[in-house]
């Protein structure tokens, strides 16, 4: 399942049921947020292909939505503490990322940050992320993208990786 988009998409299929509490800001839905279950699980879903996300011509980002689950509650978690990051690398980079792996570009999320990205579905809570790369534009023809939870305290939990072919101008 690593480093699949098919794999991702699988691991969102299982992404059902229980009841939520606590936060109630998605249009009277009940939600469950990390200080309530930690978050054991990224599912990364990233659209197919790069985006153009200014009035220039060509592409300059992606699209992609996040999902953060628990160990036992399987729909998607409102992040309320601790920091999310988008890492982009050049070519094709595992997951977990090795440890000499320097990410081209690097995108980071606070809580409050990641509410005006947030949405309620079937699955939970989601992140829509519009993630543009300005200078850092990839030098390759594949990028591979991971996702990286930093709890308040704890160890990291990584997505697994995606990769895109890109057009490199």
């Amino acid at each position: 399942m690593r480093g699949t988009v098919s794999g991702t998409v699988c691991t969102l299929a299982f992404v059902a049921g229980c009841a939520g509490s606590s936060e109630s800001q998605f249009g009277g839905r009940e939600v469950r947020t990390s200080e309530e279950e930690a978050i054991a699980r990224l599912a990364l879903l990233a659209f197919p292909s790069p985006v153009n996300l200014d009035e220039r011509p060509g592409v300059d980002g992606f699209r992609a939505k996040v999902y953060a689950t628990g160990l036992d509650y399987p729909k998607g978690i409102l992040i309320t503490g601790g920091r999310l990051e988008v890492l982009l690398f050049d070519g094709v980079v595992p997951s977990p990322v090795p440890a000499d792996g320097v990410p081209r570009e690097r995108w980071s999320y606070t809580p409050d940050q990641l509410r005006r990205h947030a949405f309620h579905s079937m699955t939970g809570i989601g992140y829509d992320l519009a993630l543009r790369w300005d200078e850092k534009r990839p030098v390759r023809s594949v990028v591979t993208i991971i996702v990286r939870y930093h709890p308040e305290d704890g160890a990291p939990v990584e997505s697994s990786s995606v990769s895109l072919a890109v057009r490199v101008n």
